[in-house]
């Protein structure tokens, strides 16, 4: 399984932090929780980022421990129902996986 619990933070090289709370804000196209949150508390992006990665590993481990849980009951399912739920928390763990990439 692919375990969520990686702290992933890209940003881009060429963006400076004074400028990221206008990207998206004009045209509200917003694909990011950071500059929505820059804007509205006025903090810069260098303190931005800690608190997402420190939310987004919270977030990880809530799901690693529900997954965790899930699995655990499906252990007592037919071997067939097993089977679909490790494929079900796969899949959600990878689409997790490509969300933390992809922002």
């Amino acid at each position: 399984m692919i375990s969520l619990k990686k702290e992933v933070v890209s940003v881009s090289p060429h963006l400076s932090a004074d400028k990221l709370p206008n990207i998206g804000i004009q045209d509200a196209s917003i694909y990011s929780i950071i500059p929505v949150t820059m804007k509205e508390t006025g903090k810069t992006l260098h303190a931005m980022v800690p608190e997402f990665v420190q939310k987004m590993g919270t977030s990880a481990d809530a799901f690693d421990r529900a997954a965790s849980g899930l699995l655990e009951l499906a252990g007592e399912a037919s071997a067939a129902t097993r089977h679909a739920v490790e494929q079900y928390v796969q899949a959600l763990e990878t689409m997790m996986t490509g969300n933390l990439h992809w922002s």
